[in-house]
């Protein structure tokens, strides 16, 4: 396992006022660091999983690189914070049913998290992932190589139903 790459979000990307409580304290936003982690990770998973499906085959690394890397192009811009009872949570989601709110403090968690992923570093991971199957994909990526989430029960329970309602959950 790789030195821990931590993803950081800047101070640009602090909450604004009103959100009760989403994003203004520290234990917030590493609850957003872990579930933008995620949501990144699947979204690159599922992506380049989806490129190796119609190809037939195993993925190469360039196959991979240029796949997350139009993944990552996407991801900032579809994502936001799930909205339940008018009310922002700490849950992405690019589920266009789903109420969200958005906002550029918002995506940038969801950016950085996805361009740490692809940073180079974790190349050769993403291809044996996904070339193994994808078991532990969270917690390796979130948790074991980014140290993003606390733990990686953390990891592998963040935007879930087991965390919290996630997109496959509403």
């Amino acid at each position: 396992v790789a030195a821990a790459t931590p993803i950081v979000v800047t101070d640009a990307a602090t909450a604004p006022a009103g959100l009760e409580g989403v994003g203004r304290d520290a234990a917030s936003r590493a609850r957003l660091r872990c579930n933008a982690c995620v949501v990144a990770v699947e979204s690159i998973y599922d992506d380049v999983e989806g490129e190796r499906a119609r190809r037939g085959g195993r993925v190469t690394l360039e196959l991979a690189v240029d796949v997350m890397e139009r993944t990552c192009a996407r991801v900032g811009r579809e994502f936001g914070l799930q909205m339940r009872d008018d009310r922002v949570t700490e849950m992405f989601s690019d589920d266009a049913t789903v109420a969200r709110t958005r906002g550029r403090w918002i995506t940038t968690y969801v950016s950085e998290a996805c361009g740490t992923l692809i940073d180079g570093e974790h190349d050769e991971a993403w291809v044996e992932l996904v070339n193994g199957g994808g078991d532990g994909r969270r917690e390796v990526m979130c948790f074991e190589r980014n140290r993003v989430c606390e733990s990686a029960e953390a990891a592998k329970n963040a935007n879930s139903a087991r965390g919290a309602p996630g997109r496959d959950e509403l």
